[in-house]
Order: structure tokens, then sequence, then C-alpha cells
């Protein structure tokens, strides 16, 4: 609570700190932020299980806690909050040398359930996973990071989308002069777009194309960073299996673990 409230009254703008009827909520915008970072930092994937571990554990007295709808719909309205707070940290304080891009499946069933799933179903579809050479259902997110390892950006689209198609949306929300990227971001026309914005975009090469004259050794090894992260953010997080049944409940249990993540990695949080 101590961390966050400083952070909500630098970030979050005046008018809506005192909108209307504020003061008639039970529990406080600040309160609601720091149960939501409570909630990834416990690992509770399930906002049910959460609801019953506030009730269970006394973190917040049952007369001021919500009905459990009520509590899951305030949840997903402040995720906002979440975003702006997080974004503001990495404006203010995150310059990193070069970041690296890379996409994330996110399945939203077990296989078994592919042609029968109906979550989301207006923005996932099925596609296939090279990695584990299977077909999933679910959507793709495509991140980039910073050299320290920070979440700067993220978009999350179907999962059939191609990569190469996400990069210009991640640099228009973080632009940096350095990215790298695998072998499934090869394109000459990407690479000459964003070379006319600055943009030095590094990819290693297929075995049947002509070589750098340099030794890329070093980048490979720096691009493999962004796998370090993606297994830090599953391990503490779970953010491949995301249990939001509604875009915003998604979109919520997303940031929630990105901006304990970025509090951790700054040491605004220990």
């Amino acid at each position: 609570m101590h961390t966050i409230k400083p952070l909500y009254k630098a970030f979050i703008s005046k008018n809506f700190r005192r909108r209307r009827n504020v003061n008639h909520s039970k529990l406080t915008d600040v309160e609601v932020i720091a149960l939501l970072c409570l909630q990834a930092l416990l690992g509770i994937n399930a906002r049910l299980r959460f609801y019953h571990f506030i009730l269970n554990n006394g973190v917040i007295s049952p007369y001021r806690m919500p009905e459990e709808s009520r509590f899951n719909r305030i949840c997903n309205r402040d995720g906002i909050i979440l975003q702006i707070i997080r974004w503001e940290l990495i404006v203010r304080r995150v310059h990193p040398k070069y970041s690296i891009i890379d996409s994330l499946p996110i399945p939203l069933c077990k296989y078994v359930r592919n042609t029968r799933a109906t979550l989301l179903n207006r923005y996932a579809n099925i596609c296939f996973k090279s990695t584990k050479k299977m077909y999933y259902y679910g959507l793709k997110g495509s991140f980039e990071v910073s050299d320290s390892g920070i979440v700067l950006a993220y978009t999350i689209t179907k999962a059939s989308i191609h990569d190469i198609k996400m990069v210009r949306t991640l640099v228009d929300e973080f632009p940096c002069q350095h990215i790298l990227a695998d072998e499934g971001y090869i394109s000459k026309a990407l690479k000459a777009d964003l070379a006319k914005h600055g943009v030095w975009f590094w990819t290693p090469l297929q075995s049947n194309m002509k070589q750098y004259s340099y030794d890329d050794s070093l980048l490979r090894r720096l691009r493999r960073h962004i796998e370090t992260v993606f297994s830090r953010l599953n391990q503490s997080f779970h953010i491949e299996h995301n249990t939001g049944r509604s875009l915003s409940g998604f979109q919520t249990r997303l940031e929630q673990a990105l901006l304990v993540d970025t509090l951790l990695k700054l040491k605004i949080l220990n």
C-alpha cells in the first residue's frame, strides 16, 4: 500500500482521483491496485480464489469487501490505472541501449478443445505452434523488452497474425534506436522502413543467405535474453495461462504481472 500510494498520486490525474462519488466506494483505488499487485505476487491466477484469500486471511475487513462479482468488475475497471502507472515508470526510469522483440503464444484452452472453444472468439483463433509442433487456440503476445529485462511495449493479437506485422506497432509505442529480433522477423522491406526512421533492426540470417561481414555471435546471445524474460514471467506470473474471461479481464491480469515485474526490476518493490 505504501509503495502504490505515491505512484498513484504522481501519475494519475487529479480529475480522476477526485471523480464524482469516489468517496462512496468501499475500496479506494489505491487499495484495489495494491490488492491486484498482491494477487500477482502470490501467483494466484483465479480471481475467485484470490477473493476468498482476502476474506479468509483478513487482508481487508469483510464488511468493506464488495460482493464477488462487483469486486471482479472493479478490478477489471482499474486495469487502466495499472497500465498508466507502468507506462509512466518506463518513460521516466527506463533508458535502454537496445531492445529485443519476440512473440509468445497464449493458449486459451487445452489442445483437445481447439475446435470447440469459444472463449474470446472475436479475438482468438487457431494457429500452429512451431516450437511444440502442435496447433493451439488462443492469442499471440508480441513484446518489446529492454536490455535490463523490462517489458517496454506489447500488443495482443489473433494467434495467426504474423510477427512482422506487429513490429511497427511496438516501435511506435516505445521507439528504440537499436532492436534485436529472431529469424521470424527477417524482412528487407521492414528493415528498410525502420532504417528510414533511424532504427537499426537486426535479425540473424538463415543459412542460405549471405552472412554478415562481422561476427554476430554476441548479438545472438543478447537476443536470447528475451527468452529468459518470458521464462521468468511464466514461472512467476503464469502469463501464458491467463484466466481472464473478457477482454478487459485478460488485459488486467496481464497488466498486473507486468506492473509487479517492473516494480521488482526497478527495485521499487522488494
